[in-house]
């Protein structure tokens, strides 16, 4: 892959399988269907403690694949939080912002969900076979529908079937 897609597709999950704050994104990101269909982003994220989604490892690690996966867990989780409930929420609690910003910082982005954490770094093959629409899945959704999946996922296949006029 090249053009705007990873020359490597993107981590599914982290190596550090051992970190309770990065399986705890990790969980919570990948429950915000069901989170944001039940109204609980909001209350989930209150109830963390200031450190729970620390991405600390990940920063000294200085893995940018694993790093890129943290910024498309957070992003989706942040604009979950602010737009999930029952009223939009003014302000991202601590323990989402402040691993936002530092994963941000280090890939040199602004900490918002971006195309990059949308479509280029959220998604994975089915199988170990070429690209194509059969065979890319979604990392993160907010919903989960397939209208949600398909839109991003012909993003991915355009991305991918553009990177030869890209590279040009």
């Amino acid at each position: 892959m090249k053009g705007f897609l990873p020359a490597k597709p993107p981590l599914k999950e982290y190596s550090i399988s051992s970190s309770p704050s990065l399986s705890r994104l990790q969980e919570i990101a990948s429950s915000l269907p069901k989170l944001l269909l039940t109204s609980r982003v909001q209350l989930t994220v209150e109830s963390l403690n200031k450190d729970d989604l620390s991405i600390h490892e990940l920063l000294e690690s200085k893995s940018e694949r694993e790093l890129r996966l943290a910024m498309v867990h957070l992003s989706f989780l942040a604009h979950a939080y602010v737009l999930g409930g029952t009223k939009p929420n003014s302000k991202l609690p601590e323990v989402v912002a402040a691993p936002w910003v530092q994963v941000a910082e280090f890939l040199g982005r602004p900490p918002v969900l971006s195309y990059a954490s949308y479509c280029l770094d959220n998604w994975f093959l089915l199988e170990d076979e070429p690209l194509s629409l059969e065979n890319v899945a979604l990392i993160n959704n907010f919903l989960g529908g397939v209208d949600e999946d398909w839109f991003v996922t012909i993003h991915v296949c355009i991305e991918n079937a553009a990177s030869g006029a890209i590279e040009a």
